[in-house]
């Protein structure tokens, strides 16, 4: 027993991840029935517990492109409907981070009450509601003062937060008392109480405000709440220790992470069943679906990865490694990035070599001014107009490996494809020379020259001593000795 207490305090936060399962506007809290496809730019936020960082994936890619310092404990994750902001709870530092989303960088901190947990942001963005499981209250936080305007007392333990698409009405599932707590915006007071299965932890609204779907860790079940007359209608049977749960945006599938038995339910809204259960990494806890419906993230906490579900097989088709214990998810769909210039430069870890020879071509890709992100894409190495071969940018580095060059004097650029959120850029020209087979190095490099100097001896050739080339004012300059004349 002492060991599922220990994982619910690590997984208080699954609902705040299915508020980005669907498309942000303005008429819903976190999502409404747009049909906007997922674009390049479409990310997911990873809270990670255990090591007080977002990560933000690239979901055209599935990599992490940004990894953002934010508080103590890290828990619960909402994006603004206009995409401009991310609000992260804190639970060790009893805080609320603001991320712009332009740059993934920390811009406020609002300090709120003890143990907060989930978090929603109204469709107007001008409130923030935090749900204080030490506090039995909810912050309400004015989102252009970044001040508390309001604390609502609620029932034990609030855990997961969600706000009607009108705006009207806030749903906080309790997980002490085994209730959902009602709020009228307009007043801050609780209406109405629903008494939902044991130790609820997750909660979801779908796109039209209709159903309500809250997960129960402690019965193993989901349910479903008419919000209408603030009534459960029916109770789904899932895995065990269900945490995270979240909506397709056409309403017709709802996606559980099951803690306890490492899977993800599949229900189908019409008839309220699980058609499928799609096994996932260590104990899912966060779930996001795509804008489209084609793609599943699940945060499982103690793998510390992201599974990727491709929605129309149900199997995981990518794994993507976070930071420790990824708890919530949030999910971007137009991300207003502000793309920066980049700087390439190439190196080599050899300027002369004999034919044949392999070397290591070194791609650096930088940008002063990119906060926390990181450059992502490709490097194109290429001779003159020829190329060499690609590398992955990988924390700002490409490599390439080759030995393919042909004897002489080869001038070597290293193109950056760009991201999302970086600018190409194309390095200066590296020269590297090539010796003829048999030939040995003598020389050194002549300082401040775009070429090389080599002195090189040819022990083939019974007419000729040696070649020596080199550069006088800016042109090569070849002398053959012959042995018979010197």
């Amino acid at each position: 027993m002492k060991k599922k207490e220990k994982l619910h305090s690590i997984f208080l936060a699954p609902t705040v991840l299915l508020l980005f399962v669907v498309i942000v506007s303005s008429t819903n809290s976190i999502a409404t029935e747009q049909n906007i496809s997922p674009t390049s730019n479409t990310c997911v936020y990873v809270t990670n517990f255990g090591s007080n960082t977002v990560s933000v994936i690239d979901i055209a890619t599935n990599i992490v492109t940004a990894t953002v310092k934010v508080g103590t404990s890290p828990i619960g994750i909402a994006v603004n409907p206009a995409e401009t902001k991310v609000y992260v709870t804190n639970q060790g530092s009893k805080n609320v981070s603001i991320i712009d989303i332009a740059t993934d960088m920390v811009t406020a901190t609002v300090d709120v009450g003890n143990n907060p947990e989930g978090v929603a942001v109204n469709p107007a963005g001008t409130k923030v509601y935090v749900a204080n499981a030490g506090d039995n209250t909810v912050s309400v936080i004015d989102a252009i003062t970044n001040t508390i305007k309001a604390t609502v007392p609620v029932g034990i333990a609030p855990n997961g937060v969600i706000i009607s698409p009108d705006g009207t009405k806030v749903y906080v599932e309790n997980t002490g008392d085994n209730t959902v707590s009602v709020i009228d915006t307009a007043t801050n007071t609780v209406t109405a109480t629903v008494i939902v299965g044991n130790r609820p932890c997750g909660i979801e609204i779908n796109p039209k405000g209709t159903k309500i779907y809250v997960t129960n860790f402690g019965s193993n079940t989901v349910s479903v709440i008419d919000t209408a007359t603030s009534t459960v209608t029916a109770t789904v049977d899932v895995g065990d220790g269900p945490y995270g749960v979240s909506v397709s945006l056409d309403e017709a599938k709802v996606y559980v992470g099951n803690a306890g038995s490492n899977t993800i339910s599949v229900i189908d809204t019409a008839t309220n069943k699980v058609t499928a259960i799609v096994a996932v990494g260590d104990a899912p806890n966060g779930v996001a679906v795509t804008p489209d419906g084609t793609k599943v993230y699940v945060g499982n906490a103690g793998s510390n990865t992201v599974s990727v579900i491709d929605t129309a097989t149900n199997k995981v088709v990518d794994t993507v490694n976070v930071e420790s214990i990824p708890v919530a998810l949030g999910l971007t769909h137009i991300r207003p990035l502000t793309v920066l210039d980049t700087t390439t430069t190439l190196s080599s870890s050899i300027d002369q070599y004999k034919f044949g020879q392999q070397i290591k071509l070194i791609s650096i890709v930088d940008a002063p001014l990119q906060g926390t992100r990181k450059p992502s894409g490709i490097v194109t190495f290429m001779d003159g107009t020829t190329q060499i071969g690609n590398g992955n940018v990988t924390s700002g580095q490409a490599t390439l490996m080759t030995s393919s060059l042909s004897t002489g004097l080869h001038s070597i650029t290293a193109e950056y494809s760009g991201d999302n959120s970086f600018k190409s850029s194309t390095s200066p020209p590296l020269i590297l020379t090539v010796l003829e087979p048999g030939l040995e190095q003598q020389s050194s490099p002549m300082n401040n020259s775009p070429f090389k100097g080599i002195l090189a001896t040819i022990s083939q050739n019974p007419l000729v001593s040696s070649i020596i080339a080199t550069v006088i004012g800016g042109i090569i300059v070849v002398i053959i000795q012959d042995k018979y004349l010197s």
